[in-house]
Order: C-alpha cells, then sequence, then structure tokens
C-alpha cells in the first residue's frame, strides 16, 4: 500500500531526464534502511526492552505521519497554483 503508490508518484512527478539517478538514490536508501533498521531496531530493544521500543517505534510513526500529511496538504495546496502548459507550445515559443 505504500511501495507502488510512492514508486507511481515518483515516475509522475520526475522529469525525464533525472529518472535513473532519482530512482538510483531512492533504492539506494530504501536498501539501507532495510539494513540498518531491523540491526539498529534490535540493538534499540536489547538496551532499552521490547515495550519502550515498541511505544518509541510508534510515536515515531504518528510523527512521521503527521508530518507526511502536512507536507502533502501543502505540496497539493501550491500544486493548484500551476497552470499547464498545452502540448507543443515549448516548440512554437522557441526560434
Amino acid at each position: 500500500m505504500i511501495f507502488v503508490p510512492f514508486q507511481a508518484t515518483i515516475q509522475v512527478h520526475t522529469p525525464v531526464h533525472m529518472t535513473g539517478r532519482v530512482f538510483g538514490v531512492i533504492n539506494s536508501v530504501m536498501t539501507t534502511a532495510t539494513i540498518i533498521g531491523p540491526l539498529f531496531g534490535g540493538w534499540i530493544a536489547t538496551v532499552i526492552g521490547v515495550i519502550p521500543t515498541f511505544t518509541i517505534t510508534a510515536s515515531l510513526l504518528v510523527f512521521v505521519s503527521l508530518i507526511g500529511w502536512m507536507t502533502k496538504r501543502k505540496v497539493e495546496r501550491g500544486n493548484t497554483d500551476v497552470s499547464a502548459s498545452k502540448q507543443g507550445t515549448h516548440e512554437a515559443t522557441t526560434g
């Protein structure tokens, strides 16, 4: 429910000439998080205990979700002010 819409959104909003770079960075970050996340989570659970780890993780998840929701609203509100150009218009204006 997260990866497919995220990837689709990135494909829609990324300029064609930047697609390789953007997806390279995204895949690198996701791979790093996949490796570091369980290691760090296991270490935290060992140090402070399982229940506090779940509580902290849940709190951070809610916090990150709220930030994402507020950012999404701000971005979507900003996109409504941008006018869409007609296809082929850039060819007519270049000399």
